[in-house]
């Protein structure tokens, strides 16, 4: 590596990210058999914030805590709020609907419609053309009955009500801080929905391995987001981002052996079309 430039080793690490983003789901679905929805989202993201203080020490600056802002800690509490909204439903996507349906889904470019609802940011013609492409692409994915367009599958729903509340928190910047108010935010939203703590027999070792590792995709998630980004440029990023939808193809086919047919293909090929040409429109 020592041979490659800054922007090629960020072009690798945004590979990686992909990879690693589209490994999410398989986390999700194996913690399924021993822990309730919430109990599996709020260890995994304690666990990233234990790793991430461990791994990220250093670079830490505690006392700065100290001095953050009621506006900033009332825009992290929300941040953390709406995140873990979106790690609720990304993980009953992956849990309710095929692998590949989940990802393409969740990667429809929602990005400028809530920035023209919620920021009064206009919206070009081109970005509406593709926009409309990628929601095409969505319905015939979603749509199982085209006799009643609103008779969506649910884990196609669960992956559209994650992607808005991804974006909503996009800009991230204490993601640490972030995910400590998102897990306890979870946590006390077990309890609130009935959810007991976890019971000791349901941490074998293999549940253990599991857990860690996706605390550390987590992690990952952070350093190679702050990386690639800070050295390829975003439209290039983005669309390298969108190699996380064929990752997550094969996993579905290989890992869970769910052939996507080909309406599904379809749709999931009009998506990323639609993401690719929101990207270049940035250039």
């Amino acid at each position: 590596m020592e041979n490659l430039s800054e922007k090629h080793k960020g072009f690798i690490a945004l590979v990686v990210l992909a990879f690693v983003f589209a490994t999410m789901g398989i986390y999700a679905r194996y913690l399924q058999t021993d822990f309730a929805l919430f109990q599996q989202i709020y260890l995994r993201v304690f666990g990233a914030v234990l790793l991430g203080t461990i791994i990220f020490w250093r670079s830490l600056r505690f006392k700065r805590f100290l001095s953050i802002s009621k506006r900033d800690w009332t825009i992290i509490f929300l941040r953390g709020l709406t995140f873990g909204i979106g790690v609720v439903f990304f993980t009953l996507a992956f849990i309710t609907t095929k692998y590949s349906n989940a990802t393409f889904v969740a990667a429809i470019p929602l990005l400028p419609i809530l920035g023209y609802f919620l920021l009064g940011e206009k919206i070009s013609k081109k970005k509406l053309i593709y926009i409309t492409i990628g929601f095409i692409g969505l319905l015939i994915i979603a749509v199982h009955d085209f006799t009643n367009i609103f008779n969506w599958g649910r884990g196609e729903l669960y992956a559209v009500l994650s992607a808005v509340a991804f974006d909503i928190s996009y800009v991230i910047r204490n993601v640490i801080l972030v995910f400590l108010v998102e897990a306890f935010l979870l946590f006390l939203t077990s309890f609130f929905v009935g959810e007991s703590l976890p019971s000791f027999a349901a941490f074998s070792i293999p549940t253990i391995a599991v857990l860690i590792i996706a605390s550390l995709a987590n992690v990952a998630n952070l350093f190679l987001v702050n990386y690639g980004f800070g050295r390829v440029e975003a439209h290039i990023a983005g669309n390298v981002l969108a190699l996380e939808m064929a990752f997550a193809l094969v996993f579905g086919i290989l890992i869970y052996q769910e052939i996507p047919i080909l309406r599904e293909l379809l749709g999931g090929a009009l998506i990323v079309y639609s993401v690719y040409r929101m990207n270049k429109l940035v250039t």
